[in-house]
């Protein structure tokens, strides 16, 4: 929706003078554009960080089956789709998938679903409106669990998931340790 318009540039600038760093480009027309910046950063303690954190996490593939559910992955980028999809796997889950809010207001109304986990920024319909939609449009018994995934975890977003109906919030980049924790705290609905 904004792609060609020059906002991931202005928030890359922000984000590296915010550092300390600076941003350049460099463009030729007709060839292309090439982006650089510096920022010192300190070095991280090893033990500490993430990646090393989630190579220990132990997945329960069993998961899905001690606890079934139903769930709708709705996410407007490929890769983020494929992150989940395979997370939610590991866990013994499959998943529908929907590309904006206005698809998953579609799927929702057609199918039951236990779990939405639902982007809150994309093109057609954001994550907010549409889980107003889902919420207002299902059957008290029958309304699902609605879980923000955003990248934006300000304590003003925060309020406004949780204003629209959203019941929590997974931070991206989505671990599995925090995954894990809201299947296992969502509880299946009717189904029929």
């Amino acid at each position: 929706r904004f792609g060609g318009t020059g906002l991931g540039l202005a928030i890359a600038r922000g984000l590296v003078e915010g550092m300390g760093g600076r941003i350049s480009v460099q463009s030729i027309e007709g060839e292309g554009s090439t982006f650089r910046f510096e920022v010192r950063c300190p070095l991280a303690d090893p033990p500490a960080t993430v990646a090393e954190n989630e190579k220990r996490f132990q997945f329960d593939p069993s998961l899905g089956a001690a606890h079934p559910l139903r769930i709708l992955v709705v996410e407007d980028h490929q890769v983020n789709q494929l992150v989940i999809q395979r997370m939610l796997q590991r866990f013994g889950y499959s998943c529908e998938l929907a590309t904006n809010g206005l698809e998953a207001v579609e799927k929702a109304a057609a199918h039951v679903f236990d779990l939405i986990l639902m982007d809150c920024h994309m093109p057609e319909m954001d994550g907010f409106e549409a889980t107003r939609r889902i919420l207002t449009d299902a059957p008290r018994e029958s309304r699902p669990l609605v879980i923000a995934l955003t990248a934006a975890v300000t304590p003003e977003e925060k309020q406004r998931c949780l204003d629209s109906g959203m019941a929590g919030v997974l931070s991206k980049p989505i671990t599995p340790r925090h995954l894990e924790l809201f299947l296992r705290e969502c509880p299946p609905r009717s189904r029929s």
